[in-house]
């Protein structure tokens, strides 16, 4: 995962407790000389290849990009940062590479730990999948949407300092981006005008929350009757309606 370097000068991990790789040897050692068992060592790639990979925003760019490859089922890692305070709602992006163009060939999930943290018992709540065809080349990275098994977008509600749990399947993983969510503002409703009997009837369709206003001239000044529908008799004094929204 690409960083502004330092931001991880000096920390390790627990095998087991702060990831899981299931690998053989085939995978090189992250920080050399670290004491590891054999066949557990996280299994980075150090690849300079791929869209999505070098240049970053901010106008700076990348000289090292290490991203976690040789995946086995059942293999993890845990992420814990500090979102801002209070929650709010996200969407969540992976960038993920697989060298095919196959069904599923992207393929893993997100987890929030939420008991357990630091130790080998972890209790882990589901949050989503991220699921898609390969990308047709180790580090040509796709970015993939968090969704539910019905494959609709996950929003998920983030606040304070949490640990993510990042199962991989298939496919080698780069990053995550976190984008909060944004509600669809509703969409303006057609303003009607009809008469009835000795009154007009203004309203919106579909309603979606207008403010009826009326003036005596096209100039204004206009005023808030209330909110749309309204009936208004025909007095004379009132010619212009509007919806304000």
């Amino acid at each position: 995962m690409p960083y502004r370097g330092g931001a991880y000068a000096g920390l390790s991990a627990i095998h087991g407790v702060d990831y899981l790789s299931n690998n053989g040897t085939d995978s090189p050692v992250y920080r050399d000389g670290a004491v590891l068992e054999a066949g557990t060592a996280a299994p980075m790639a150090n690849d300079m290849g791929g869209q999505f990979a070098i240049t970053r925003m901010g106008e700076w760019e990348l000289t090292t990009n290490y991203k976690i490859g040789w995946i086995d089922g059942g293999d993890w890692g845990n992420y814990t940062r500090t979102f801002p305070s209070p929650a709010k709602k996200y969407w969540v992006f992976a960038a993920q590479s697989y060298d095919g163009f196959g069904a599923n060939q992207l393929n893993s999930n997100l987890g929030l730990v939420t008991a357990g943290v630091g130790t080998a018992n972890q209790t882990v709540q589901a949050l989503g999948r991220f699921n898609s065809v390969g990308t047709g080349g180790w580090s040509r990275n796709n970015i993939v949407a968090l969704t539910d098994d019905a494959g609709a977008i996950k929003t998920v509600e983030l606040g304070g300092k949490l640990t993510i749990r990042w199962n991989y399947s298939s496919g080698d993983v780069d990053w995550l981006a976190f984008v909060p969510a944004e509600e669809a503002p509703a969409a303006p409703g057609a303003a009607k005008i009809a008469r009835s009997g000795n009154n007009v009837v203004i309203s919106e369709d579909p309603p979606a929350g207008a403010t009826v206003q009326s003036a005596p001239s096209v100039n204004g000044p206009w005023t808030d009757v209330g909110p749309a529908p309204q009936t208004i008799a025909i007095t004379g004094q009132e010619r212009y309606f509007r919806l304000k929204r």
